[in-house]
């Protein structure tokens, strides 16, 4: 069974450990597409060789456009890779550039797509990466969902429950993979010096992954400007206090579990 793999943004990087190692268990031949969406060495090459990816079949250089101009060339380039591979399976995580690009060129060589983080929602159609994942998901045979939540999102718009599988968090079992080294190099902080992440509307990834080694020992939080059926917009008004919110937000957290340590 021959399994394509479009990456090409870091997170996408640490979410595939944990699923090329069982598709390596089960016999499947793996083919690793890299974007170069994220083309830098501490954004790219140092995953690969840290965390013993599987070395890319191809290596594109697709990075640095606009978001039209990017997805134009990746079209461009992985034709002929997937013509060339023939593929029996297509498989793309989250919401990037790059994920749109592998969910496309699979419906345009009719292989079938497994899309892994399916179903989330920002509900901020401003938000690039919100058509990324919307588009992804309708294109995919599979929809691999991390929580019951973006289950019950896809079943509202409409996708049949015999595409949906909850499997859960990818990047849960990555830090799961990788705790033993990452508890090895965690330096030691207090709460005057412990960093703290922003993830702004903008960003293509759950959280800095500067932060992983963060997860062996601190549960990550993260906050995103959110308009959608809940109704909460931090920035609804030139007086809010995001930073006040995001404190309540963490408090309430602390209040479910008292063990809980948290970053924002």
């Amino acid at each position: 069974m021959k399994v394509v793999t479009v990456v090409g943004a870091r997170p996408q990087f640490i979410k595939s450990a944990p699923v090329s190692r069982a598709l390596q268990s089960v016999g499947y031949q793996e083919f690793v597409i890299h974007t170069g969406q994220h083309y830098d060495p501490e954004m790219s090459t140092v995953f690969f060789e840290e965390m013993s990816l599987p070395k890319p079949y191809a290596i594109l250089n697709c990075g640095n456009l606009s978001r039209d101009a990017m997805l134009s060339k990746m079209k461009t380039d992985l034709k002929p890779i997937f013509e060339a591979i023939q593929p029996d399976m297509a498989l793309v995580y989250g919401d990037t550039n790059s994920t749109l690009a592998g969910a496309r060129m699979a419906q345009e060589c009719n292989v079938p797509l497994i899309h892994v983080e399916a179903g989330l929602r920002s509900y901020n159609l401003e938000m690039p990466e919100e058509h990324n994942r919307i588009e992804s998901d309708q294109l995919s045979k599979w929809l691999f969902t991390p929580t019951s939540q973006a289950s019950e999102n896809l079943k509202k718009e409409g996708f049949s429950d015999n595409a949906i599988t909850q499997v859960g968090d990818v990047m849960l079992d990555a830090m799961q993979m990788f705790r033993s080294k990452a508890a090895h190099t965690l330096p030691r902080f207090s709460w005057e010096t412990l960093p703290v992440f922003f993830h702004g509307s903008n960003a293509s990834g759950p959280v800095s992954t500067a932060g992983l080694a963060l997860m062996a020992r601190f549960p990550i939080v993260t906050v995103e400007k959110f308009q959608g059926p809940c109704g909460w917009k931090p920035d609804a008004s030139p007086a809010c206090d995001q930073e006040a919110q995001i404190i309540e937000v963490l408090k309430g957290v602390k209040e479910l579990n008292s063990n809980v340590s948290t970053v924002f």
